[in-house]
């Protein structure tokens, strides 16, 4: 099985074409997500784990660990950063949020 990269800019044009374009609805059907291995997902790496996040913390580190598999490559004011980084759960007094962590440039 191919390497999986998760492109992330605000901007389309920025990303190759042929990409599978993940938008909000696609995060319920987990299935089809681990059918592909290129993704684009429109937004910042917050948006996407906001996102992820509204359909509660179990099945939004299962979407995220399927995602970040791979290789990230952010596009941020025309530079594109590729990285690995892994999503855990973090605890509080006021309940569970989602937190990337161990990003490591490439």
């Amino acid at each position: 099985m191919e390497k999986r990269i998760l492109y992330i800019a605000k901007q389309k044009d920025l990303i190759p074409q042929n990409v599978f374009c993940l938008i909000e609805k696609h995060l319920y059907n987990i299935e089809a997500i681990k059918n592909q291995n290129v993704y684009y997902w429109q937004g910042t790496m917050d948006t996407l784990v906001s996102a992820v996040s509204t359909l509660g913390i179990e099945k939004a580190i299962k979407i995220l660990d399927i995602l970040l598999e791979g290789i990230v490559a952010e596009i941020e004011n025309n530079h594109l950063n590729y990285y690995t980084c892994n999503a855990v759960v973090m605890y509080c007094c006021v309940g569970a949020y989602i937190r990337i962590v161990n990003k490591k440039s490439i």
